[in-house]
């Protein structure tokens, strides 16, 4: 019985850690892109009232 619940935790445990590789993976690609557009002038940013 115990050992059931071991596993039951770590079977969870890799579920998780698998979703949270997944969504490292999403934020950064999406990061990727997202410097793809600002350092090739696509989008203008504002700091301090001037754009840069």
């Amino acid at each position: 019985m115990n050992n059931k619940k071991i596993a039951t935790v770590l079977t969870n445990a890799d579920k998780e850690i698998e979703l949270l590789e997944q969504q490292l993976a999403d934020l950064q690609q999406e990061k990727k892109a997202l410097m793809q557009v600002l350092l090739t002038g696509k989008v203008r940013v504002r700091v301090d009232g001037e754009d840069v």
